[in-house]
């Protein structure tokens, strides 16, 4: 099976581009967080995509659109021109999540305990001062190993809040 190449990086925020192809925000290196029961669950990285290309299309957190090979992976990913992405379709699937990004979006990660993937969103508290930011539609995707079976489940947790900035 080809493979296609599409950069992957090992981030604990979302990566994937939004529904306008623009890159997220830049990442802070503060900490994340994590629900305490899960705090000791292996985090699977995200994929990111290169400048230009973005997701089309994907799944719910609790039902992720799995792609498996690269006619699927052509139906979610724009990519005009672009390099094709990293990832050996014939080794692993694709998970690809669309989500609406709220205005206290701080984050994604993607845990597997090797029976249920937990796709944690971590939010922040607003600060006093802070715009009426609107919902954006976004998309992110990890691998998962080929043909794995997972139950998927969701968490959320709050980051802590930072105003003075």
């Amino acid at each position: 099976m080809r493979t296609v190449a599409l950069f992957i990086a090992l981030l604990s925020a979302a990566c994937g581009a939004n529904d306008n192809g623009a890159p997220p925000p830049e990442r802070n290196e503060r900490p994340g967080c994590r629900p305490p029961e899960l705090t000791n669950t292996p985090a699977i990285g995200l994929v990111e995509v290169s400048p230009g290309c973005r997701f089309t299309g994907g799944g719910t957190a609790r039902a992720p659109r799995v792609v498996s090979s690269v006619q699927e992976l052509e139906q979610v990913l724009a990519c005009p021109g672009g390099p094709p992405i990293a990832i050996d379709l014939g080794d692993h699937d694709l998970a690809v999540v669309g989500f609406t990004m709220s205005p206290a979006y701080g984050g994604t990660e993607v845990l597997d305990d090797g029976a249920t993937i937990t796709i944690v969103t971590q939010d922040r508290p607003p600060c006093p001062g802070d715009p009426q930011a609107m919902p954006t539609p976004s998309f992110f995707a990890f691998p998962l190993p080929k043909g794995a079976e997972r139950t998927f489940a969701q968490a959320s947790c709050a980051l802590v809040a930072h105003c003075d900035d």
